[in-house]
């Protein structure tokens, strides 16, 4: 193999987002210190999450109810995060 892309797309309706007002904000959020700390540390989980699950098979049947999964956070979003959609790195 030489090479390999991951290409993702988001779509929406425009019709639900003006009605949701969604359009009309023009402000960015304040994230404190404190707040983005605690999104590092989630992403961070579920990096570490990733490594050790490893790259063989998985299977659902080895999912039982009351196991912990990690959350896969997006945000807060730059323009480079949106450009690679989040993409993992570590």
């Amino acid at each position: 193999m030489l090479a390999r892309q991951r290409s993702t797309s988001i779509r929406y309706r425009p019709d639900v987002a003006v009605e949701m007002a969604a359009l009309d904000a023009t402000d960015d959020p304040a994230w404190t210190d404190a707040e983005l700390a605690d999104i590092e540390e989630r992403k961070l989980e579920y990096i570490n999450m990733l490594h050790e699950l490893g790259h063989g098979k998985r299977y659902w049947d080895e999912v039982t109810v009351g196991d912990k999964l990690a959350v896969r956070v997006f945000g807060p979003h730059s323009i480079a995060s949106f450009a690679t959609n989040g993409a993992l790195t570590s």
